[in-house]
């Protein structure tokens, strides 16, 4: 299962363009608890999540790093497209 580490202020400004309005104090204190307990998943369970850290990782390698932990998912439920 694919989680992700990114930096708050870049996390913030995309949620912010895609929602078309500021983010409120509930919404920032939800998405910082959000990432962090991606993490505590990922330390926790390495084996299971995959990380994908967007502070180092740009746009185009994120969006492949997606559809291959998608497809390897599937192929591991044997789904087929």
């Amino acid at each position: 299962m694919p989680g992700s580490s990114d930096d708050p202020g870049r996390c913030l400004a995309r949620f912010e363009q895609r929602t078309g309005w500021p983010s409120s104090a509930d919404e920032r204190a939800l998405m910082a608890r959000a990432a962090r307990l991606y993490q505590l998943l990922a330390a926790d369970r390495p084996d299971k999540y995959l990380v994908l850290d967007r502070r180092t990782t740009g746009e185009a390698e994120a969006v492949e790093f997606i559809a291959r932990a998608c497809r390897t998912a599937a192929d591991l439920e044997g789904v087929t497209p």
